[in-house]
């Protein structure tokens, strides 16, 4: 799930732009991203714990979904 991250409505110090919540079996990951005006940059990751904090943000929905594979070099 995709979360707008407001930092207006969160009980957390992180600063962040989007909230990315992760299921994956039985456990929770919070992953928090902030973005500048080129790149995003993850700001904090870590397992949900009692707190929920993607409560009350506004929720975003995938829409499409492209695969880019990037070329590199290792020189």
């Amino acid at each position: 799930m995709i979360f707008r991250y407001l930092e207006e409505k969160s009980f957390s110090k992180i600063k962040a732009d989007y909230l990315l919540e992760n299921h994956l079996n039985d456990s929770v990951s919070y992953l928090f991203i902030a973005k500048n005006n080129e790149w995003f940059a993850a700001v904090s990751l870590f397992e949900k714990g009692t707190q929920n904090y993607s409560k009350g943000m506004p929720k975003y929905a995938i829409l499409k979904k492209d695969k880019i594979e990037l070329e590199y070099s290792e020189d």
